[in-house]
């Protein structure tokens, strides 16, 4: 049956028909118009008697084109099969069936399929086939492997094919599908050349505008903006909506690359909204080149509101990748670090395999950084350290950059950790030193000394060819003797300026080792051979800024060597050098001070003159101005003392020297009879709060100002002021003093109310029973004791303690003690008085003795006391 309809079908088919039914279907598919006109098949005629009606087999390939035509593409690939398998590999009807079915196959973008109709073809053709057919089969292989992205395969079989062509709307077809091809192969030269022939055969055909516009799109690539602009003049009008926002969107690029920039923006911002949702590959060129136009124009604010329609419309990820980047680099750019952080953070998450991570991790961390976000910064850094594929330099840069941060965040131990890391992970042997170095820096920045010792001295001996090695030394010596191990710090100074001769840092180094010395020293030869390296220092560097101190160093070590000549020397090299120093003032004011010591007072008061003179503002400026006052006190000039103790007190009232002025001032007011001057500046003393006054200070003021109203005969007052000075000084030798001139005031206010003496005997008492009374006090006291005695009529208690007096004169003298004779000349004056009252022969003759005692002292009172004692004999007859 099978047999007889397809030899019906071949015999009653007019000749001719089948091509051209085929030049008919590719035309209908090139239009899209459907084959309403085409004449329909001959009907065969009835078939003999007995045998089935068979239908006309043409109808399918009619209907598959009907369902073509409407977009049915897999009902039309079933009505082509059926037309296929009536050809029965009949020529040119199989082809014509073939190509059918391949062009349907491509409609459903099924180009794995198309390939499989061909091969099918090529398979069961019997050959023969007319120029036209197998031509036409080639074109649907190259759009086969077009579809299926084999471009290269494409091209190699559209390229030869294309020089055989005569049928002109295959050549247009071929011609369009090369273009397309080289531009997706970027084969601009190729897809130029095609695309001006396919317009100069075909300038009205279907597809021409796209054709156009693909053309301006291949200036576009290879830099023809000028013709890309003049091709896009003629384009603008009756356009497809489609077609409408490509040449907008292209008119956009040709503003940018011209530079048009505020119209390339307004353009965009027209068509902005109609942009793809996804990524595109034209949108995507367009609004990149765009937003790098406005980076490199400085608008980074209008491109970073670009950047990431960008981002969305990348088709790529390096295109993604780095788009993200830009977006980074403008923001920081603009200093938006938080949003930088942010891009960067996304980055991070999103290709956290892409090859630029690591540096990315790097910038973030560094951005983090500069934000004053150390620590977080130094997550990243160890993140990156830890990663085992990062390259070396990248996880040693990053080990340095974590030591950093976590010295800003306050965390030495942890940054030294950092940078002890650097060590193992840098390649070279300076990049090991380095990290080594930094952890023995951070160390040393908070006096951590002994550790950065131990790690200078592993940069030097480890890395002794490196160029952190000297400069690793001599920071060694520099801890050590910070450490206050001198002796040790001279040997590595020493060392140092035996192994590196030609150091910039030896003439510090040859300093800093005079000054161990110096410290070190402990016997006058080492203080000497310490000065002899100071003065080694100003010899061969006279014109440095540091002789200077070379010299003061030079002095303190002639003084420990005693040497006060040659300290007075050192520190006048000081003063007398040609170009002033900062230590001048120093200089000068130590050198007043060694000579008031050493006697030198005219000589010491000049150059006390002098710092004063350009210094009384200096912080050593109390000093001076103290040891002036002292000068001219102990001379008996009160006058002069009194001006430099109140100088002091006026120019440095913070000075803690401050109360002890205002105190020697008003002690000097009182010698000068000047009790009102006194009072005022005894009252400011009392008051001061800043600087707090010592006790003993406020106990002398105290004490001072109880004699000055005792010398106005106000004792009452006066024994408040010596009770607050007793309070004060305590046990002391100016508190016991305190308390006995509060014993002597009360001694005076009894003269007018007995009932305060037994108060004065209780002061007494207490002081000559204490037993840390000194021995002139306790005399004082003593003798006070007596005459209180006397004011109360106990005679025997009174004489009692004279003669107390008397015999612990002769004790002590028994022990070598020398004691002063006032009080015991006093003291018996009034017992041998007191003896002489009782008119007793015994105390008499008692009396006289004691006289006679006082007179054997040769005294500036033996001669009246002689007198008396012979007076006394002769009177009553003693002398037998």
């Amino acid at each position: 049956m099978k047999e007889a309809f397809t030899t019906l079908r071949w015999t009653v088919r007019p000749r001719g028909r089948s091509a051209g039914v085929a030049v008919l279907a590719l035309a209908l598919w090139c239009t899209g118009r459907p084959l309403a006109g085409a004449q329909a098949p001959a009907k065969p005629p009835p078939p003999p008697a007995l045998n089935p009606v068979v239908a006309d087999p043409y109808l399918s390939r009619e209907k598959g084109l009907r369902a073509m035509s409407q977009g049915l593409y897999k009902v039309a690939v079933q009505f082509f099969k059926e037309y296929r398998a009536a050809t029965a590999f009949k020529e040119p009807d199989f082809a014509d069936a073939t190509i059918l079915l391949a062009r349907a196959h491509a409609g459903l973008k099924a180009y794995n399929n198309v390939i499989e109709d061909l091969d099918y073809h090529r398979q069961k053709s019997p050959g023969n086939l007319e120029p036209y057919y197998r031509n036409a089969l080639l074109y649907w292989r190259a759009a086969a492997l077009r579809g299926r992205g084999d471009l290269a395969g494409a091209a190699a079989v559209a390229g030869p094919l294309l020089k055989n062509l005569t049928d002109p709307e295959l050549r247009r077809l071929t011609l369009q599908l090369l273009s397309e091809v080289a531009i997706l192969r970027k084969q601009w030269a190729e897809a130029e050349t095609h695309l001006r022939a396919l317009l100069a055969d075909f300038p009205d055909a279907p597809g021409s505008r796209k054709a156009r516009i693909d053309l301006i799109t291949v200036f576009l690539a290879t830099g023809q903006t000028d013709l890309a602009d003049a091709a896009l003049a003629g384009l603008e009008k009756n356009l497809s909506p489609d077609e409408a926002r490509n040449v907008a969107r292209i008119k956009v690029l040709i503003e940018t690359r011209k530079n048009q920039l505020d119209q390339a923006l307004a353009d965009y911002g027209k068509i902005a909204p109609e942009r793809p949702k996804q990524a595109d590959p034209e949108w995507w060129l367009m609004t990149s080149e765009l937003a790098a136009a406005l980076f490199r124009a400085g608008r980074l604010e209008q491109a970073l509101e670009i950047l990431p329609q960008v981002l969305r419309l990348a088709p790529t990820e390096d295109q993604r990748a780095d788009t993200m980047l830009r977006m980074a680099e403008a923001q920081i750019s603009l200093h938006k670090t938080d949003d930088a952080v942010q891009t960067l953070e996304s980055f991070k998450k999103t290709f956290p395999q892409r090859p630029e991570i690591v540096p990315v991790m790097i910038r973030l961390a560094e951005l983090l950084r500069e934000a004053g976000k150390p620590l977080a910064a130094a997550r990243y850094f160890a993140e990156i350290m830890g990663r085992d594929n990062a390259p070396i330099g990248f996880r040693y840069r990053a080990a340095m950059s974590r030591g950093w941060c976590l010295r800003e965040a306050d965390q030495p131990e942890e940054a030294g950790k950092a940078f002890l890391a650097a060590e193992k992970l840098g390649i070279t042997k300076t990049q090991k030193a380095r990290g080594v170095f930094l952890a023995a820096d951070t160390a040393f920045s908070v006096s951590n000394f002994a550790t950065a010792a131990t790690l200078y001295a592993h940069v030097a001996d480890t890395y002794p060819h490196s160029e952190y090695a000297e400069e690793a030394r001599f920071r060694q010596a520099r801890s050590t003797f910070k450490l206050r191990k001198f002796a040790a710090a001279a040997e590595i100074y020493k060392a140092f300026l035996g192994q590196f001769p030609e150091s910039i840092l030896r003439s510090d180094a040859l300093l800093e080792y005079g000054i161990a010395l110096r410290e070190a020293a402990k016997t006058p030869d080492e203080y000497l051979a310490a000065m002899k390296e100071l003065r080694h220092f100003v010899e061969k560097y006279p014109a440095s800024k540091k002789a200077p101190r070379a010299l003061m160093e030079a002095y303190e070590a002639a003084m420990g060597a005693g040497d006060t000549d040659t300290a007075i020397a050192l520190l006048t090299e000081v003063i007398n050098r040609k170009e002033p120093s900062d230590l001048y003032p120093h200089a000068l004011y130590q050198r007043a001070m060694v000579q008031f010591r050493t006697g030198q007072d005219d000589h010491a008061v000049a150059d006390a003159m002098a710092f004063l003179e350009k210094y009384a503002d200096l912080p050593l400026a109390p000093d001076i101005m103290l040891q002036l006052g002292d000068y001219y006190a102990n001379s008996g000039d009160f006058e002069h003392a009194k001006e430099y103790f109140a100088m002091l007190a006026s120019k440095h009232p913070q000075s803690a020297l401050a109360p002890a002025a205002l105190y020697e001032a008003a002690l000097c007011s009182y010698r000068l009879e000047l009790p009102g001057s006194a009072t005022l500046l005894l009252d400011q003393l009392l008051a001061l709060k800043d600087p707090t006054p010592k006790k003993e200070t406020l106990a002398q003021a105290q004490l001072l100002y109880g004699d000055i109203l005792a010398k106005q005969e106000q004792y009452e007052k006066a024994l408040e002021h010596f009770a607050a000075a007793h309070d004060l000084g305590g046990d002391s030798r100016l508190g016991l003093a305190a308390l006995g001139r509060q014993g002597e005031m009360l001694y005076s206010l009894a003269g007018t109310d007995k009932e305060r003496l037994p108060e004065a005997i209780q002061c007494f008492t207490t002081l000559t029973t204490g037993r840390s009374t000194p021995a002139d006090l306790w005399e004082i006291a003593m003798y006070n004791l007596a005459k209180c005695y006397e004011l109360a009529g106990d005679t025997e208690k009174a004489l009692k303690a004279y003669l107390d007096i008397f015999y612990q004169y002769e004790h002590d003298r028994t022990q070598n003690k020398r004691r002063n004779t006032f009080y015991l000349a006093r003291a018996i004056y009034d017992a041998a008085h007191l003896l002489e009252l009782s008119g007793k022969p015994g105390d008499l003759r008692r009396a006289a003795t004691l006289y006679e005692y006082l007179a054997n002292m040769e005294l500036p009172t033996a001669a009246d006391a002689r007198r008396r004692a012979q007076q006394i004999r002769a009177t009553h007859d003693l002398n037998r």
